[in-house]
Formats: structure tokens, sequence, C-alpha cells
């Protein structure tokens, strides 16, 4: 009977001092995720995570300590970097208007320029189109008119240096050369003889060049 109650409580002590290392450990990840949050985000972040609250306050528990406790504490990407490439992702996404304006405030918070982020708006219209292009700029011109009541003035940046070759075709083609020389060449051989319109417009059209690189 005696090791029966001591093997219980062994038990229960054990499962006690895990529980108690689970919480701490969750604790730490919440804490650090929201550090994080509030570092990238600012008000932004917070103001998501606090409407969550009435609705699935667990969604935001899992936000904060897996999005921002685990992935943004990584330290193999600089802030900058990690927001320009979710920015990018909800670009091409074209469905999470919210999100975007939230992570276009993070981009201008970690470093970005106005005018890194209308680049990386510009590069999307090669991988998802023209509309979610339009509606990238759209939410950065409401973000920028909102930070701008709050007095926030945030970096132009360098402008891009205007293209003063008019021969696209020349340009296209020295630009997908210096991805990789060989591509030219293998544009000319599948296409050449059944669409020869393609292969001029490709290294001009960076929405074609895109799709054929994929399938070539």
């Amino acid at each position: 009977m005696k090791l029966v109650v001591i093997t219980l409580l062994l038990a229960w002590s054990i499962d006690a001092i895990g529980q108690t290392n689970s919480n701490e450990m969750q604790s730490q990840r919440f804490m650090l995720g929201w550090e994080k949050l509030k570092e990238v985000e600012g008000e932004a972040g917070e103001k998501v995570i606090n409407s969550l609250k009435d609705i699935s306050p667990d969604l935001g528990k899992f936000i904060i300590e897996y999005a921002f406790g685990d992935i943004y504490a990584r330290e193999t990407l600089d802030m900058k970097s990690k927001e320009i490439a979710v920015g990018a992702a909800l670009i091409a996404m074209g469905n999470a208007e919210p999100q975007l304006n939230v992570h276009i405030n993070g981009a201008l918070n970690t470093g970005s320029t106005i005018n890194e982020i209308k680049e990386v708006i510009l590069q999307m219209s090669v991988y998802s189109g023209f509309p979610n292009s339009i509606n990238g700029i759209n939410a950065l011109k409401d973000v920028l008119s909102e930070r701008q009541k709050k007095g926030i003035y945030d970096d132009v940046g360098k402008s891009e240096t205007q293209n003063t070759t008019s021969d696209r075709l020349l340009l296209g083609e020295k630009e997908l050369s210096a991805l990789d020389s060989t591509q030219v060449e293998k544009l000319k051989n599948a296409y050449d003889d059944f669409s020869p319109e393609l292969v001029r417009d490709t290294p001009s059209f960076p929405m074609l060049l895109i799709f054929f690189l994929e399938t070539i």
C-alpha cells in the first residue's frame, strides 16, 4: 500500500513539474512573441490581436506564440527582410488587405523606405498580376496617410534609375541572360518556329518571362 501511495505521489510530482515547465515555456513564447509584435507592427499589430479577444482569443495567442515568438524571433533574416517577404506574399495572395496594411506598417517600422516598398509591389506585378499591384499601391497610400496623420513621415528613399534604352527587346535579352546565359537561346529553340511573337515578347515583358522560365 505504501509503495502504491509513493508511486502515485511521484507520478503526480513529475506531472506537476512537467506542467509547470510547459506553462513556463509557453509563457516565455508568448512574452517573446508579444515583444516582437510590438517591435515590428506596433499599434497596428496590437489592434489585430485585440480585435480577436472577444471572438477567438486562442487565435490571437497562437499568432503571438508561433508567428512572432517562434518564427519572427529567428535570427537568420533581419526584420526588414522578413517584412519584405511577408508583404510580397500578401500582395501576391490578393485577398488579405487588412493584413497587408499591418505589414506595410511593419515594413516601414523595420527600415524599408517608401520607394523600396513600391518596388516590391511592382515586382509582384510579374508574379501575381497588375490588379494585385494596384491594390498594393492603394494599401501603401492608405498606410502612409494614416501614419502622416499621426505625425510619422517616412523616408522616401532612393528613386529608381530611369531606363533610357529604347529597344526593350535588347534590354530584356540582356537582363534575361544575366539571370541565365542560356535562356534566350532556349526560348528561340523551343518556340521560334511555333510562335516567334512570344519569343520576342518574353524578354521584354516580365510576366511572360516567368511563365517561360518555369515551363522550359
